[in-house]
């Protein structure tokens, strides 16, 4: 892992609530979709010299609570895991930004247990009742994101992967949070009572973790503090390839989404 020094990331827009809100049962995932008065938030600066707008939200979980995230570190799993899709600008939609090698940044934010329920995500599951079904989308009453993409300008991680879908290779830019969303062990279930398109609950949507052979992870203006970290220092024993020497080793899923 190299430790880099970058401009401050800028989340534009992410602090107005949306006109409208829905979320959708795809048969493979939660999407979390919103629109919105003015422009839709971006993000812009730090590693970026363009806009990237927020497109969905989506999540990913496991059959039991040790294997719920697609990102780990030393094999370490989390519950849950959020992702925030982004879209290059300049492409117009996230559809035609999956074809280019800088379309698209997908903010990561790995979910830990609480005791306490998560209101933001209550007001997601309270709702599965309505989209157990697959394809099957409800209205939701509009919520700021911040209660659950919390912005953040320095301490994150980066690095260049990809996803593999049944027709392309995708290229993507993985930024990921140092700072676990919580929520409680009833709310990460209830993910599991959704349906796919053959009727069977989804009990898991997470992919095969791999290790990221082929990228730099990049730490960016770490801030030296612990608190409510997700990840372990030393930040320097941290590598994107498992050599047999680093006692930390970070792995990334690098299939679909």
């Amino acid at each position: 892992m190299t430790v880099i020094k970058l401009n401050p990331l800028q989340w534009v827009n992410i602090d107005i609530t949306p006109r409208k809100m829905k979320i959708t049962n795809t048969g493979y995932t939660v999407i979390l979709s919103a629109t919105w008065v003015t422009d839709r938030p971006y993000l812009t600066d730090g590693p970026f010299t363009a806009k990237y707008v927020l497109s969905q939200i989506h999540f990913h979980w496991g059959e039991n609570d040790m294997n719920g995230s697609e990102h780990t570190v030393d094999g370490a799993s989390m519950p849950m895991e959020c992702h925030a899709v982004h879209y290059k600008s300049n492409y117009e939609t996230l559809e035609l930004a999956l074809k280019r090698t800088d379309g698209v940044v997908i903010v990561v934010y790995l979910c830990k247990l609480q005791n306490k329920p998560n209101e933001f995500i209550h007001q997601i599951v309270k709702n599965f009742p309505t989209i157990r079904a697959a394809n099957s989308s409800v209205r939701l009453v509009p919520m700021n994101l911040t209660n659950i993409l919390r912005p953040f300008t320095e301490d994150y991680f980066l690095y260049r992967g990809s996803i593999v879908t049944s027709t392309n290779i995708h290229k993507i830019m993985w930024v990921i949070s140092r700072e676990p969303v919580g929520v409680s062990i009833e709310q990460v279930a209830a993910f599991r009572t959704l349906m796919n398109e053959r009727g069977m609950p989804i009990l898991s949507n997470v992919r095969i973790v791999q290790e990221a052979k082929h990228s730099s992870i990049f730490h960016v203006c770490p801030s030296g503090s612990t608190y409510a970290s997700l990840l372990p220092l030393p930040w320097h024993s941290w590598s994107s390839t498992k050599d047999g020497n680093s006692p930390n080793t970070v792995h990334a899923s690098i299939e679909n989404t």
